[in-house]
């Protein structure tokens, strides 16, 4: 029995919860995703959970330690939630503006990362030298490792964001 001679109760219910969900979230680009031929589970993640808590994580973090922090840290802190948020908002929308911001967001977010674990390096290194110098150069790594997979696995999903790749390239 093919599609067209069912009823509601027939047809399958997949696609009939999907557009359940989209019209319940507002995020109508999700479509965008199922057209895809690579698999975009990972952005489906990044974009709607772990963008939004660490947004969330950060804005808590920050009002939290308000005061423990050096002025100018804790101003460039919140520089990089604002920064997060806009990414967010561009991001989840499949935008080509999202697509480049986020790149943006991965390597400035490395280096701010980065930066804050040599500042660490500095502030324990008379105490704890051989212990922190080691967990710095991991998560430094850590961090160029977990930027390069992301530019990787964005580049390949380039066609999201950028529906006119053939002529850019």
């Amino acid at each position: 029995m093919d599609n067209e001679n069912m009823n509601d109760s027939q047809k399958p219910q997949k696609s009939r919860a999907k557009e359940i969900i989209y019209k319940i979230t507002g995020w109508d680009y999700l479509k965008e995703t199922d057209k895809c031929a690579r698999p975009v589970n990972w952005l489906k993640f990044y974009i709607y959970l772990q963008m939004p808590f660490g947004i969330i994580y950060g804005t808590y973090t920050r009002i939290s330690k308000w005061g423990y922090y050096e002025i100018g840290l804790s101003i460039i802190s919140i520089l990089m939630i604002l920064f997060q948020i806009v990414v967010y908002i561009y991001l989840r929308k499949l935008t080509k503006t999202g697509y480049y911001l986020n790149i943006a967001y991965l390597i400035i977010g490395a280096v701010f990362s980065c930066a804050m674990y040599i500042q660490a390096m500095f502030v324990y290194s008379l105490t704890y030298y051989s212990s922190v110098i080691g967990i710095v150069l991991f998560l430094m790594i850590w961090d160029v490792i977990y930027v390069l997979l992301n530019v990787v696995y964005f580049k390949k999903r380039r066609d999201l964001f950028i529906k006119d790749v053939e002529k850019q390239v």
